[in-house]
């Protein structure tokens, strides 16, 4: 380009940077960043937003910092780009401060704003921050919310209700997430997979099984159809429960929704089995997991062995 007598504008800039956030070669990404700002772009918010970017997606996240400052007015993609950084980095005290930033400004934030700003919550459990600012989404800037922002929200109570409610045996904040469930029904709001998926795994490790049952019902009910993980993680809790039968209906419906069980599955259903006394029927799981050629591990082994001892 530059030997055909071709001088390079802040689209080409920009396309090349973001190739280097691509295959994350940050070295490569330095040398377009400074011939950007030798070029005279170092103030372009498009390019500027690309630079951003790709320090982040590198691992440089301060660089990227650094970036983002050096604008003297960014635009809603700027801090959005820093914000989806920041949330890649787990760097939720940062992010709460570049959002205190855009306030202050004239710039209004967009629904992806709030997606990557609740993501950085999510990521290490700020539930108070969390729902603070989801109320300032829909208060305050009148942005109605999606599915997305439901399922950083409820990730962010699944992780609370693990660290805090589960620990202290406290029995109130878990329902939380079972009313922000029941609220996403009630906009309209999904269950689509993503969300769904995570509210089941959140009811199920808040011990609230009869309901992630229920919510698994409605999503089939609405044509979502639930993935192997969701299965599985729902099958070794019904056992534990003492719901066998559910747990093997459980089984029955994954196999009706064409979900390929997995290792993990055919173990979590083979100790539940074995734990029952269903000998004739865990040997004919075990024959069908050999059949659909789901390959036994050592953990399959030993609940083969532990069950015939029993």
């Amino acid at each position: 380009m530059a030997v055909a007598g071709f001088g390079p504008t802040q689209f080409s800039f920009a396309s090349c940077i973001s190739a280097c956030s691509g295959s994350v070669a940050l070295d490569v990404g330095r040398q377009f960043h400074s011939l950007m700002i030798k070029a005279g772009f170092g103030g372009d918010v498009y390019v500027g937003s690309s630079v951003v970017d790709m320090y982040a997606t590198c691992g440089n996240i301060e660089d990227s910092i650094c970036a983002f400052h050096g604008f003297n007015n960014p635009t809603i993609v700027t801090y959005n780009t820093m914000l989806s950084g920041l949330a890649q980095h787990g760097r939720a005290g940062q992010a709460i401060q570049i959002f205190k930033e855009l306030e202050k400004t004239e710039t209004a934030p967009n629904k992806t704003t709030f997606i990557y700003f609740l993501t950085a919550c999510s990521h290490v459990g700020l539930l108070q921050e969390s729902m603070f600012f989801f109320d300032v989404m829909c208060d305050h800037d009148k942005i109605e919310p999606e599915s997305e922002h439901y399922l950083f929200l409820v990730d962010v109570l699944r992780i609370w209700v693990i660290e805090r409610i589960l620990g202290t045996q406290e029995e109130n904040g878990k329902y939380w997430t079972l009313d922000l469930i029941k609220e996403m029904v009630e906009k309209g709001i999904g269950p689509t997979a993503s969300p769904s998926i995570v509210s089941i795994t959140s009811l199920y490790e808040a011990r609230l099984l009869k309901e992630a049952c229920d919510l698994l019902v409605d999503m089939r009910k609405r044509g979502v159809c639930p993935n192997v993980k969701t299965y599985t993680g729902l099958i070794p809790g019904l056992f534990r429960v003492d719901y066998f039968e559910i747990a093997i209906g459980l089984f029955h419906k994954m196999l009706q929704d064409s979900v390929v069980p997995n290792t993990v599955t055919y173990n979590a259903l083979l100790h539940g089995l074995w734990s029952d006394g269903k000998v004739g029927l865990a040997s004919t799981v075990f024959d069908k997991m050999t059949r659909f050629s789901c390959m036994p591990n050592a953990q399959t082994h030993k609940e083969m062995i532990k069950g015939s001892c029993l």
